[in-house]
C-alpha cells in the first residue's frame, strides 16, 4: 500500500472512531441535538462490500464480515461490527455499496 493509501486509511479509521465515540457518548445523554439521526438503520448479521472513489481519484475497495449494524446518514454510512468497532464511509465517495445477510 502506498503512503497516500496509508494516510487515507488512517484518516478513515480515525473518522470512524470519532463517529462511534460520538454515538456512545451521545446515547448516554438525553440531549441528542448535536447528533445527526440516521435516516435508516439495518440490524442483523451482514456481509458488506464497498468501492469508494475519492476526490484525488484514489480508490478503496473493502469488505466487512460480521456487520451487526448499518446506519445510513445523509453524509455518511457507518458499519458497526460484532465488537462495536465502526467504519465510516462518506456518501460522496461511494461508487458501489452492497450488503447481504450472513
Amino acid at each position: 500500500m502506498s503512503a497516500r493509501g496509508k494516510v487515507i486509511a488512517s484518516v478513515m479509521i480515525l473518522a470512524a472512531v470519532l463517529v462511534v465515540a460520538n454515538f456512545q457518548t451521545s446515547s448516554a445523554q438525553p440531549n441528542m441535538s448535536n447528533m445527526k439521526m440516521a435516516t435508516r438503520v439495518l440490524e442483523g448479521n451482514y456481509r458488506v462490500h464497498y468501492d469508494c472513489i475519492f476526490m484525488d481519484e484514489t480508490g478503496n475497495k473493502g469488505k466487512m464480515e460480521l456487520v451487526k449494524r448499518i446506519e445510513f446518514h445523509p453524509e455518511y454510512v457507518v458499519l458497526i461490527d460484532q465488537n462495536d468497532a465502526g467504519q465510516l464511509i462518506p456518501v460522496h465517495s461511494i461508487k458501489n455499496l452492497a450488503w447481504e445477510r450472513s
